[in-house]
C-alpha cells in the first residue's frame, strides 16, 4: 500500500479523490506464480476496473456508527 492509500486517498497515478473500496487482484504470471496486490481506490477508477476486467467476486462490508443510534 502506498503512502496515498494510508492517508485515505486513491492509489491511483495521478488521482486525488477520496477511497471508497478496497481492492485486491490477482496477478498471474507465465511460470504460473500469483501475486495478490492491494489497492484503494476512488468510484470512478472502480467502475473503470469494473468495465475493463474480469471480476470475480465481490465483498461488501459497512461500517456503522454507534454513536449516531442514541
Amino acid at each position: 500500500m502506498g503512502i496515498k492509500g494510508l492517508v485515505g486517498f486513491c492509489e491511483c497515478k495521478g488521482c486525488w479523490n477520496r477511497m471508497d473500496f478496497e481492492m485486491e487482484s490477482i496477478l498471474h504470471f507465465p511460470d504460473g506464480k500469483k501475486k495478490r496486490k492491494t489497492m484503494r481506490i476512488c468510484k470512478k477508477h472502480a467502475i473503470e476496473i469494473g468495465r475493463s476486467g474480469v471480476v470475480q467476486s465481490i465483498t461488501v462490508e459497512d461500517t456503522i456508527n454507534f454513536n449516531e443510534m442514541e
